[in-house]
């Protein structure tokens, strides 16, 4: 057995709201995160995508606010605006909410 759960804590940098071709709520957000590995520290932007509850829970939340994400990780590919193909990991959201929230 195999376990595909992942839980970010981060900077909510960008949102994007759309809705699904089934009407569904969507939202496409960035989240940064420290990248220690780097020299002298750095930051990462980790691409997830929200559906129904959750994308209408970061409607709540602002850019530059404090967000623990969890979810699962997912690869795929999309065709690139030169019409060749683009590989992509993002975060699909089970639950978003901003750090101070109790729980």
């Amino acid at each position: 057995m195999t376990i595909n759960q992942v839980q970010i804590e981060g900077t909510l940098t960008a949102v994007d709201f759309d809705q699904t071709k089934n009407g569904k709520d969507l939202a496409r957000i960035t989240i940064e995160v420290d990248a220690p590995g780097w020299k002298g520290g750095g930051k990462e932007s980790v691409y997830a995508t929200a559906f129904s509850r959750s994308a209408t829970r970061c409607k709540e939340l602002g850019s530059g606010q404090l967000v623990s994400v969890t979810g699962r990780l997912s690869c795929r590919t999309f065709e690139g605006r030169d019409g060749k193909p683009r590989p992509i990991t993002e975060v699909i959201v089970d639950d978003i909410k901003p750090v101070d929230a109790p729980f």
